[in-house]
């Protein structure tokens, strides 16, 4: 299976670990979040030849450490997450490929989403960054902390077919412009999903979590 990882944002919200090197390369418990996205493929024998990094801020820090060992697609200005998919496409040759963001890390079953089919997008229950106060009135009845919520997300996972291509705009949304277009079917994910948007959730990955929800 051929990979596209949309990896083209300046990372602002993980500043000051952003500083000097692109988000990918920001360390969570030791390594950086791409080798733990690596680490997730490896399990279902995708090889770093069949990476595609669609990039184009601090893109040295990410080719000094990473080399030519996976594909890079450059932008030289900022495309949106459609138009970095379209460019992205040109080093892919299979009919079927998988995209998603560079700063999430979760244990997908590729298997199983592969016999959904092409054109899936995943969810989850997200997790309230809050918690929840059950109330009567004006009367406290009930607290429950950080719990999981009862609606499904998209997790910035993608199934996607070659033909999409034709729908990509040069510049613009993928999720905006594109998948309103399109018949997409869910794949329903209840296991680890963890996102690094920011330093708090950076400092919160626990690297022996994910090695088990990876049974590694």
């Amino acid at each position: 299976m051929e990979v596209i990882i949309l990896c083209g944002g300046t990372g602002t919200r993980l500043m000051p670990l952003t500083k000097n090197k692109h988000k990918a390369l920001v360390e969570v418990d030791g390594k950086p979040i791409i080798e733990w996205q690596l680490r997730w493929l490896q399990k279902y024998d995708i090889e770093k030849k069949n990476v595609i990094l669609a990039c184009g801020h601090m893109l040295e820090s990410l080719k000094n450490y990473l080399g030519n060992s996976v594909k890079y697609s450059i932008e030289k200005e900022p495309l949106g997450t459609g138009g970095a998919l379209k460019q992205a496409m040109r080093l892919i040759k299979d009919d079927e490929f998988l995209v998603f963001n560079v700063d999430d890390l979760n244990n997908i079953d590729l298997g199983e989403l592969k016999r959904i089919g092409s054109n899936s997008i995943c969810v989850a229950n997200p997790r309230s960054p809050f918690g929840v106060v059950e109330l009567q009135g004006n009367k406290v009845t009930g607290f429950i902390e950080k719990p999981l919520l009862e609606v499904w997300v998209s997790m910035g996972i993608y199934l996607l077919n070659k033909d999409i291509i034709k729908m990509l705009p040069d510049k613009g949304s993928l999720e905006k412009e594109v998948f309103p277009k399109i018949d997409l079917k869910a794949y329903k994910h209840e296991g680890y999903w963890h996102t690094i948007n920011n330093i708090k959730q950076a400092q919160a990955f626990d690297a022996e979590a994910f090695k088990k929800a990876l049974d590694f």
